[in-house]
């Protein structure tokens, strides 16, 4: 077995105490070699550490404690003790667990390539809370624990690692308990595999937070895999490389300076609040990229998130949605740059949008329809870019779900900055058609003539002018049709034409002449002009022009009457909104 004096000779000259070829034991070796010269006692090697605190071993080195491929026999209990420089154990197999709750470490510490092969009652093979180690602290490079490691409010000043490591899981179901801790710079568990969930609540990283390639394979009880409220990075986050997660992430209320870059990522699962991706009153300084098959299998929360650059879901999937139909909850999501919803995104449910704020949002382009909308009430868009800017009958389509007029006058509002004035009346027309729909059954009944004779002030012009065309085309018809019907009163003349009518066939006793004549026994002898079904059209449809195209004629008493009379007020009324119209007093502009 390793002997005290090897570890002290280690200590004072600064070399690393190498056993073997430095490489892991394995467990096997262990048993077959209990008391192999490999094997160290976890009790001698604290024994050792203490006699350097207590000063009773002189000129120890800088760097340090350094040992590689060893076995540790026992549980290594170093909790609360002051190490005043450097402590590895490289490659080293520790047949038990390991204790540094509230330490110190004065340099760094690595535990690089080394296997804690057992957890304790509450499966915990690392307890590690309250440490702070003054440089680096490496876990990683093949780093194993056979249960969770807790590092809350651990604070590392330089660098922390786990890449490639591989970690069991607490009794509670966590591989990494590390709440309130502070890094400070950067956080690289790249490769990472997980039996359990990550818990980050509250830390704090001073640079960058790497996950690339990470592997969550276990979830809480709540079925989340990475627990990240309230985070704190003062650079980038990267999830992407690979990286998948079998629970939900909750990024909520964290706040990321950089970039947030889940390129590829995979989220497999949903937490018992039924969201993949949690990212209530998220802050981004940067760019947000879910894309180039981001994948999740539930829906995704924005609720309040700011986003300072670009958020991108381009050939994203989510493949899930609330119990509203909601696959995107953007109430009150602010993204200062682009937001591209496409090309490619698939989405299972709609984009619930109300209160959001896009400097320029993209949506599907060419003949692709955009993503389906819930509820966009009160959103705000700087730019539009995609196939509703160019169709209004496409962005009609798209807004035909909103009950209130807010989102539609957006829109129309962004038309008139982009120089497309007609698409801005077309779409507040199609509001207004589309607000009608909901009001009481005398409101619809007044918002169906506005519609039809002036269409909702948008087109007075153009919708009087064609019910005056009505009006000219009905009258023509009767007119046309009902010529029997329209009678003149009896001049002297007619009279006289009448009765020389009746001698000339013959009469001896001509008939009384009646008082009014039909327009079917009109003569060119007459004194009054014949019945013109045109003109008396043109006089009914335009009554400004009566007194130039008037003609005695008129219809009997009866329904034709009525009707034409009807006709006669319509006229009137369908001129004077179209002199309006013309003047500018109905016609509306927003």
């Amino acid at each position: 077995m390793i002997e005290r004096q090897q570890l002290i000779d280690s200590l004072r000259s600064g070399e690393p105490l190498v056993v073997g070829d430095g490489t892991r034991p394995s467990p096997e070796r262990l048993v077959s070699d209990s008391a192999g010269d490999f094997v160290v006692e976890a009790g001698l090697l604290r024994s050792v550490l203490l006699e350097v605190i207590r000063g009773k071993v002189d000129d120890v080195d800088p760097r340090g404690l350094r040992v590689r491929g060893a076995a540790i026999v026992g549980n290594l209990d170093l909790g609360l003790m002051r190490i005043p420089h450097s402590l590895s154990l490289h490659s080293c197999l520790v047949d038990g667990t390991v204790t540094l709750t509230n330490a110190e470490v004065g340099g760094w510490l690595r535990m690089t390539g080394s296997r804690l092969a057992r957890a304790d009652a509450k499966g915990w093979s690392l307890r590690a809370n309250g440490l702070e180690v003054d440089d680096v602290m490496a876990l990683d490079e093949g780093f194993e624990t056979a249960g969770g490691a807790g590092l809350g409010n651990a604070h590392v000043r330089r660098h922390l690692s786990l890449r490639r490591a591989r970690l069991g899981k607490s009794g509670t179901h966590w591989s990494v308990l590390a709440s309130r801790m502070q890094v400070g710079h950067g956080f690289d568990a790249d490769g990472l595999t997980t039996a359990g969930a990550v818990l980050l609540s509250a830390s704090r990283i001073g640079t960058q937070l790497a996950l690339r390639g990470v592997r969550l394979n276990g979830a809480t009880d709540t079925g989340w895999s990475l627990v990240a409220q309230n985070l704190q990075v003062d650079s980038d986050v990267f999830l992407d490389g690979g990286f998948e997660a079998t629970g939900a992430i909750t990024l909520h209320g964290a706040r990321i300076a950089g970039q947030l870059g889940m390129v590829g990522a995979r989220v497999h699962g949903r937490s018992d609040q039924g969201w993949s991706l949690d990212g209530q009153d998220l802050r981004i300084g940067q760019g947000a990229f879910l894309r180039d098959g981001f994948e999740m299998a539930g829906p995704l929360n924005l609720d309040g998130a700011e986003i300072g650059g670009q958020l991108s879901m381009r050939a994203a999937r989510l493949g899930g949605h609330t119990d509203q139909g909601w696959s995107v909850n953007g109430r009150n999501l602010r993204v200062a740059h682009d937001a591209l919803l496409g090309p490619d995104l698939q989405l299972a449910g709609s984009l619930y949008l109300v209160g959001s704020r896009f400097h320029r949002l993209a949506v599907a382009a060419g003949a692709t329809e955009p993503p389906p909308l819930a509820n966009v009430a009160g959103w705000q868009l700087g730019d539009l870019i995609g196939r509703p800017r160019t169709d209004p009958g496409c962005a009609a389509r798209w807004l035909d779900s909103q009950t209130t007029a807010q989102p539609w006058q957006e829109l129309a509002n962004l038309y008139d900055r982009i120089g497309q004035p007609s698409d801005a009346r077309w779409i507040r027309y199609r509001s207004a058609v589309r607000s009608a729909r909901h009001g009481s059954r005398s409101s619809r009944v007044a918002s169906w003539f506005s519609r039809w004779t002036t269409g909702h002030g948008y087109y007075p012009v153009r919708r009087t002018l064609t019910c005056l065309l009505a009006v000219f085309v009905i009258a023509l018809l009767l007119s046309s049709q009902r010529t029997d019907d329209f009678t003149t009163a009896t001049t002297a003349t007619i009279r006289q034409a009448v009765l020389d009518d009746q001698r000339v066939a013959g009469a001896t006793n001509p008939a009384a002449v009646p008082g009014r004549v039909p327009a079917s026994a009109w003569d060119e002898r007459w004194d009054v002009a014949q019945f013109q079904p045109l003109t008396y059209a043109l006089s009914t449809a335009v009554p400004t022009t009566s007194s130039a195209t008037s003609q005695p004629w008129t219809p009997r008493t009866g329904w034709l009457s009525a009707v034409l009379a009807v006709l006669r007020a319509l006229s009137w009324i369908f001129t004077a909104l179209f002199l309006a119209g013309i003047t500018g007093l109905l016609r509306k502009q927003t």
